[in-house]
């Protein structure tokens, strides 16, 4: 006999910003909550050696869903790697058997559970930080059927390792309430950047789970861009001789850069140097060559940076994506039986009656010259305050599509990546 089976929505959001407006009150402070008695590690025991196996593994599983993705078709594509691996790595905690077989092989999950999640751990207290200049907060929770019996074992991992209590809803009677609850910690985590991001119909009364991971990120270069200098230009989209005019920022700085007959790369430093923009511009033509070939381009540029005199000229832009509905990519892949009837994430409640119904991301971006004054002027003194003549800058003109990845610098855990094929401007989540 088929069993009955109940959903498991795992819905992940990553932003990345560089301005954006302070959360208000939260909204779902007066939810009740599974709370496990178990406190977090804050002392995990990982090196950074493991730091950079697990961001490894985590970039292995980054490009095989940048490939799924960019079968979509469209132009811009962005998307945080990291939140949907650490909100599939919370879900894993609670698979058995073949379910978690074929995650495991797709995430490219190396590490025993132990280790795994306890690397996770460790990732996110060193990811998690605040200053003047810098912000980076990963926050996980899990929303729960109220009557659902869940196993103590799962939530103290969850609790230990990720931070995380199961908040408690009523999908069966009240799907709304639930769903409202949900994006309204959304909005919370999100600085009100991503809104109403599940909408009416999407949870039904068989819901039993809903899994949610949010980044948020807010950082200011390390050498702004002066805005005088920002200038109209044209670029040029895939197949548009005419080109699009578009807000170009310039600056001339020593930083690291690459180059090679397909492409150039340049890398751009965040204030307090945690974390770093790498720009990979292909050659004219060059685009699906390095699209194809990017797990085997990104590691090796870390080799090939070289500090260099550039001068650069990149394009604003500022956009939303659509939400995307990852179940078919990673059915591609080969995770298949979590989202079918005989899954097995009886880690959860002690019994195999869940499956994954969907698997939603959705992100927002900013770039443009964002800076203080004070900062802008000691980092402008700094680049160009190097005394007698000089060979002339290397010339890097991103005025055609371009690859770009946002990580972080001590485990090179890529925390975004995206590509810009037309760059926009539209603000609205």
């Amino acid at each position: 006999m088929q069993k009955s089976l109940k959903t498991l929505s795992v819905l992940l959001l990553g932003t990345l910003l560089y301005t954006g407006c302070q959360s208000g009150h939260d909204t779902t402070a007066n939810i009740d909550a599974a709370v496990s008695d178990k406190a977090r590690n804050l002392k995990p025991d990982a090196d950074d050696t493991t730091l950079r196996q697990l961001a490894q593994n985590n970039n292995a599983f980054a490009f095989d869903l940048f490939t799924k993705l960019k079968e979509d078709g469209g132009e811009n594509l962005f998307f945080s790697p990291l939140s949907i691996s650490e909100a599939l790595a919370m879900t894993y905690a609670g698979a058995k058997g073949e379910t978690k077989s074929q995650m495991k092989q797709v995430l490219h999950f190396s590490m025993d559970d132990t280790a795994l999640h306890n690397s996770f751990n460790a990732l996110d207290l060193h990811l998690n930080y605040t200053d003047a200049n810098y912000t980076f907060t990963v926050a996980d929770s899990l929303w729960a059927q109220k009557d659902f019996n869940l196993s103590q074992s799962y939530l103290d991992t969850l609790k230990i390792n990720y931070g995380a209590d199961v908040k408690l809803v009523d999908y069966k009677k009240h799907t709304e309430d639930a769903r409202v609850a949900i994006n309204s910690w959304v909005e919370e985590q999100t600085h009100a950047r991503i809104k109403d991001l599940i909408p009416k119909g999407s949870l039904t009364p068989l819901t039993r789970f809903v899994l949610t991971n949010a980044v948020y990120f807010k950082a200011k270069w390390m050498d702004p861009f002066d805005k005088d200098l920002t200038h109209k230009a044209n670029f040029f989209p895939e197949n548009d001789d005419a080109g699009l005019q578009t807000d170009f920022m310039l600056k001339t700085l020593y930083t690291a850069y690459a180059e090679s007959d397909d492409y150039q790369a340049v890398e751009l430093l965040y204030k307090g140097e945690r974390s770093a923009m790498l720009i990979l511009l292909p050659r004219e033509g060059k685009l699906s060559q390095t699209e194809e070939n990017l797990s085997a381009i990104y590691p090796a540029l870390n080799a090939q940076l070289a500090y260099e005199r550039v001068h650069l000229e990149l394009p604003k832009f500022e956009f939303t994506t659509a939400p995307y509905l990852l179940k078919k990519h990673f059915k591609a892949l080969g995770m298949q039986v979590p989202f079918s009837d005989n899954a097995d994430f009886s880690g959860m409640t002690g019994k195999p009656d869940l499956m994954i119904s969907q698997i939603i991301h959705k992100a927002f971006i900013k770039v443009d010259e964002e800076s203080t004054e004070a900062a802008a002027a000691t980092a402008v003194t700094m680049v160009a305050g190097a005394a007698g003549p000089q060979d002339p800058p290397v010339e890097m003109i991103v005025n055609r599509p371009f690859l770009f990845f946002i990580k972080d610098q001590k485990s090179d855990q890529i925390l975004f990546m995206g590509v810009v094929k037309r760059p926009v401007n539209d603000s609205g989540a």
